[in-house]
């Protein structure tokens, strides 16, 4: 699920927090030599794109996973997707969309390359980094793991069944590899999301309120988009009340909300249904409205 990305923001903030890198930095400073050879061969320029244009999706980097892709793996479900295969389709699929803060444009391209990012800064894999960064022991997040990267423990919960009825998917089918690295792909259940979102929000987990603070900067671009879109997470509104998190593509949803000091993730398990999770939201913050004013009127 695409709420990994908030995940892999808030890793890189970690890092920065420790001193050990800068969203302002080039990522040209932290990829390996093969990444920048592919890339550069598409007239990407990175020493312009910043590690923020990653998080923000202002990159100017095409995507891959298009419709095209997509078909691909429809007929190829139990192909094992590597990192670099996936970055490779995003060269051969497009070419740059513009410098850096041109354009906004959604693309799980961007944060493939933030995990090789994480990887080359701590030498480790990035799940790796991103349990010992995001302290998962701390929190007890035992059910928060990525399938086929790393070894199910013995107390974490089985996988639900997602499904895509348009295309007659079943997540059961598939190889988790084609949305994987970056983009989606982290398994856990919705307490453990909602958990990571209130304990991040709150200074749990970067303490460094000007560092934490730098995810809910949107970055302007050229081409006028209104995309209400911070490092990892977007910015919107239910009920007249502000939220934070992200989406995911089978129609998974966390978000916080700083004025009820409260997070709540939703999984609605067919694709097709997904627009269901705007109305249980909407239905939990009214309900949470009605317990605020009668706990104020009490």
């Amino acid at each position: 699920m695409s709420s990994k990305k908030t995940y892999i923001s808030a890793t890189i903030l970690r890092l920065q927090e420790q001193n050990k890198l800068s969203i302002e930095e080039a990522i040209k400073n932290h990829l390996t030599d093969r990444t920048i050879q592919l890339f550069e061969s598409d007239g990407y320029d990175l020493d312009l794109i910043k590690i923020k244009h990653l998080l923000s999706h202002t990159s100017g980097i095409e995507g891959y996973a298009d419709d095209v892709y997509l078909n691909w793996v429809d007929k190829n479900q139990k192909h094992r997707w590597t990192r670099d295969e996936q970055l490779e389709l995003t060269i051969k699929d497009g070419n740059p969309l513009g410098k850096p803060d041109d354009t906004f444009n959604y693309t799980d391209a961007n944060y493939l390359l933030c995990t090789e990012i994480i990887e080359n800064v701590t030498k480790k894999p990035f799940y790796e980094s991103m349990k010992a960064l995001l302290k998962y022991d701390q929190f007890h997040f035992s059910n928060t793991w990525f399938p086929t990267l790393e070894p199910k423990n013995k107390e974490t919960k089985s996988l639900v069944h997602q499904y895509w009825g348009e295309k007659n998917w079943d997540s059961y089918n598939h190889d988790i590899s084609w949305d994987l690295y970056g983009g989606g792909g982290i398994a856990t259940t919705t307490k453990e999301l909602a958990q990571f979102s209130y304990n991040l929000f709150n200074d749990n987990i970067i303490k460094d309120k000007n560092t934490l603070n730098q995810i809910f900067k949107t970055i302007e671009t050229k081409d006028g988009k209104d995309n209400k879109y911070g490092l990892g997470l977007s910015i919107g509104n239910v009920e007249g009340y502000k939220s934070y998190g992200h989406g995911g593509f089978w129609g998974t949803v966390v978000l916080y909300f700083p004025e009820m000091d409260t997070s709540i993730a939703v999984f609605i398990l067919e694709r097709d249904e997904r627009i269901l999770r705007k109305n249980v939201l909407e239905a939990l913050v009214l309900e949470l409205t009605l317990i605020k004013n009668k706990d104020v009127a009490n």
